[in-house]
């Protein structure tokens, strides 16, 4: 029962802390590349996959046209992945008064990852820039994104992205996604980032995967083939966009749960990254990062029944355990249960976590029982 509970607890207890600390220490004996300081203006196009966002297409537009960056060498192409709402008549209406603007509409439903494949043939610019349309990008951050490309080495670059939460039960998102950004900022620091911000990143043309297999995440499978060629795949602070989150704890839900089983499928599909001899330190932060975390839930549930029984053994360290857990997950079914106390801090985070937990273990199992999830949807339509 102890080797239970010491494996479970140890598992939990290195990949949500002992792996972060790692990552920092490590990241104080690397040295880091100066930072760019010259503009770099290379020929950008920027690529806004769509489907039935009717709501906020004008807005993201707007948003797009009056980024600083020059007119000559920036393209906008907006992929419309089969639309059934006013999407694609909003668009065709500035496609004809703006000059850079490109758009094109999908005949059937493909997916995210097959309309931004469709787009990327009509690219001209040498850095493809994707950005999801409830992405709110700040005036400098095309311009920002893509300084890092001046260094040669440089393969793709993830955004600073954060989430606007319209609900109150989502505010352990907040929490959530800033120990997310650190983890990210410092496998970055060590040469070991293999994701990015789905909602806001850039790559080199060259450099972006055609192949890539449709059930698999976007922002996984992608920068990871960037990875396996030799480039690196570096974090852009400066590069900001505000992002909506979805608006119900029922639909984030279903969101994670989709991400996590597209991002099991880019795991298994360059697998190859997990050689610990090819690629030491990315192959370590994929297993504790990411693979070590998927099943959170299921360790959670070995702690806690092992907790349990070990209660009366006369040791305090598990009579205390077993309390602070009872009452965390007390928290999040009495916020659950109860919405009037989800306006508290106190049962947001237990809310947020326990159900992202569970989505991504959900996620989890249903590739090993070869479920493909393929569709996907704004957070204003969900």
């Amino acid at each position: 029962m102890k080797i239970l509970f010491w494996s479970a607890f140890f598992i939990i207890f290195y990949a949500y802390i002992g792996f972060p600390v790692t990552l920092l220490v490590l990241s104080l004996f690397k040295k880091q590349a100066p930072l760019p300081r010259e503009e770099y203006y290379p020929a950008v196009s920027m690529i806004i996959p769509v489907h039935n966002e009717e709501l906020i297409i004008e807005e993201k537009i707007k948003n797009s046209l009056s980024l600083d960056y020059p007119a000559g060498r920036f393209q906008i192409i907006v992929a419309s992945d089969n639309s059934t709402d006013k999407t694609d008549a909003i668009v065709f209406g500035y496609q004809n008064t703006a000059k850079n603007i490109e758009f094109f509409s999908c005949g059937a439903r493909g997916g995210k990852l097959s309309v931004m494949k469709k787009a990327v043939e009509r690219a001209t610019g040498e850095i493809l820039v994707f950005t999801d349309a409830d992405a709110v990008l700040e005036k400098d951050a095309v311009k920002n994104i893509v300084m890092p490309f001046s260094g040669s080495s440089i393969g793709a670059v993830s955004a600073n992205v954060r989430y606007f939460i319209p609900a109150l039960q989502l505010k352990g998102r907040d929490f959530y996604w800033g120990i997310e950004n650190f983890i990210r900022l410092f496998q970055a620091r060590l040469d070991s980032l293999c994701m990015v911000t789905g909602p806001f990143w850039a790559v080199r043309k060259y450099l972006f995967y055609r192949d890539a297999p449709l059930y698999a995440i976007d922002d996984a499978v992608l920068p990871m083939y960037v990875v396996k060629r030799g480039y690196k795949v570096v974090v852009c602070v400066n590069a900001r966009a505000k992002v909506l989150a979805h608006p119900t704890i029922a639909a984030d839900f279903m969101g994670i749960k989709r991400v996590a089983n597209g991002g099991f499928r880019a795991v298994i599909h360059h697998r190859q990254l997990l050689n610990f001899l090819h690629y030491p330190i990315t192959a370590y932060c994929l297993l504790w990062h990411k693979i070590m975390r998927w099943p959170t839930i299921m360790f959670l549930v070995v702690l806690f029944l092992t907790n349990s029984a070990l209660f009366n053994s006369g040791a305090y360290f598990y009579r205390v355990l077993f309390l602070l857990q009872s009452v965390f997950y007390f928290a999040a079914a009495l916020g659950l249960a109860a919405p009037v106390f989800r306006r508290y801090v106190f049962f947001q985070i237990p809310i947020y976590l326990v159900s992202n937990w569970t989505a991504i273990f959900i996620g989890f199992f249903e590739v090993i029982l070869g479920r493909k999830v393929l569709s996907w949807h704004s957070p204003r339509s969900v």
